[in-house]
């Protein structure tokens, strides 16, 4: 199911990366954006040039985790001569398996019977403890980062688990709700 990466390896979809990582979400997006400027927490109709840089640090829950897993496609992050690599890459929270309170649903986690999760064997080699990849648990990371971080990938999926991993990503979000 893995493979230890080589560190010149190029990133890829699939690639468990040891953080730690953080995963904002937004509990009300009716709430006033708080943005962070020069030391102090301003909400920002308080700040005359807000988001003039297309960009801010703003201030939201987040939950941390130690572990992360890349999302995107390999072929979205490896340039060629036709296009550039994508500016962001999407991870996933992997999240230990044991934090899903009832033993049915980490039997059906297991057996990959949840839509928003994908399941992940421990390995003890690289102290990874069984767990899950939340989809609706995801961050967009710059891909300059990403690379410099790569030196902490742990374990890459092989083939064909990676592929599903994709696919069951892809799945989730492309549902369609009925009635």
């Amino acid at each position: 199911m893995y493979e230890v990466p080589a560190q010149d390896a190029p990133l890829g979809q699939g690639d468990i990366l040891r953080g730690p990582f953080v995963f904002p979400y937004t509990h009300n997006p009716a709430e006033e954006l708080m943005i962070v400027r020069e030391q102090a927490v301003l909400a920002q109709r308080e700040i005359a040039d807000a988001w003039s840089t297309g960009s801010e640090v703003v201030v939201l829950p987040a939950q941390r985790t130690d572990f992360a897993i890349v999302l995107s496609n390999t072929c979205d992050l490896v340039g060629d001569d036709r296009r550039e690599p994508l500016e962001f890459v999407k991870i996933g929270a992997i999240l230990p398996l044991d934090s899903i309170l009832h033993e049915r649903e980490r039997g059906n986690c297991r057996r990959n019977r949840f839509f928003r999760y994908h399941y992940l064997r421990a390995d003890g080699a690289n102290n990874i403890q069984e767990s899950y990849v939340h989809f609706g648990l995801t961050a967009l990371v710059r891909h300059e980062a990403l690379l410099e971080w790569r030196q902490n990938r742990v374990l890459a999926l092989l083939s064909p688990h990676k592929e599903n991993l994709g696919h069951r990503f892809g799945e989730f979000f492309s549902r369609v709700a009925v009635p």
